[in-house]
């Protein structure tokens, strides 16, 4: 992260603090925000892991924290495992926290683990596309035919507007992540599109270019017709070039699919993580809310 975006996540943790303290009190605060950033801290550390530059975190109280990519995922396998790290990286913390109170039996570490295991259960058994278990079923029905990824995506919307009018209690977190659908939907949908139309620019500019040779002229032709597309500037200080350019749109309109055995290899990871975690919350003693009201 840029020194900017450092200090808007810095930021956003203290907001946090602050929200979450009001309408829940202190322990409730000092027990969610270290579980969501080491959550999402796994899927930013995983974009990095897979080349992944252009990555920042942030907090949005009080519905919890994301980490963002600022590039295409390279492949479906890579979005699955990004997907996963989260809950990975949050299931060790779990079992770190869970030790701790094994020995000492501190009912705030109790509570700690509970909240733990809620946020990623939570996040990898909710069948939604942007939600960590539900990008790694969209990557899977995707990478056996399109059509099935878009009918998860329309499931998903489904499943949101039930969430809504049925269950009070979520109906901000239903239209916050409803509308984050609905932008990851209409990327996809819209990425053949935006290839296609980058390719006419970039032709028209193959053309251009033999009467225009200044470097100048060039970089803003490039620039223009990225930014029609969708994409916007290329342009910037590193002097991205048109090849890395393309690349971007490919892989928008047509990310790599899984290899058959990743699919069930993927399948099996996601369904073994569920089990760890229910098997981990099974060993706890009391839910999170009862042992947070005895702290």
């Amino acid at each position: 992260m840029d020194k900017t975006n450092r200090m808007h996540f810095v930021f956003s943790i203290l907001l946090s603090f602050l929200i979450w303290g009001i309408l829940a009190g202190w322990k409730f605060a000092l027990i969610a925000i270290p579980a969501i950033l080491f959550h999402e801290y796994g899927h930013y550390y995983w974009m990095g892991r897979e080349g992944i530059k252009k990555r920042r975190m942030m907090m949005i109280p009080p519905l919890g924290a994301m980490a963002i990519a600022g590039e295409p995922w390279p492949s479906r396998e890579a979005e699955a495992r990004i997907a996963l790290a989260g809950p990975v990286f949050g299931f060790f913390q779990a079992v770190m926290v869970y030790g701790l109170w094994q020995l000492t039996r501190y009912p705030i570490l109790e509570a700690t683990v509970s909240f733990i295991c809620y946020i990623n259960m939570f996040n990898l058994i909710t069948p939604i596309p942007i939600l960590d278990g539900g990008r790694v079923i969209k990557s899977i029905l995707f990478s056996i035919n399109n059509k099935f990824g878009f009918a998860f995506y329309i499931f998903g919307f489904i499943f949101l507007l039930g969430a809504f009018l049925f269950v009070p209690t979520v109906m901000l977190l239903a239209v916050f992540i409803g509308y984050m659908l609905y932008a990851d939907f209409n990327f996809y949908r819209s990425g053949p599109k935006m290839l296609a139309e980058a390719r006419s620019l970039l032709e028209k500019l193959s053309n251009i270019e033999k009467q225009f040779h200044s470097e100048e002229v060039k970089a803003e032709l490039i620039d223009a017709a990225f930014t029609k597309a969708g994409l916007g500037s290329v342009s910037d200080k590193n002097q991205k070039t048109l090849e890395e350019g393309i690349k971007r749109l490919e892989l928008v309109a047509s990310p790599l699919n899984m290899r058959p055995e990743a699919i069930v290899g993927y399948s099996l990871f996601f369904v073994g993580l569920n089990l760890a975690y229910l098997f981990l919350f099974s060993r706890l003693s009391s839910n999170f809310w009862k042992v947070l009201g005895m702290i």
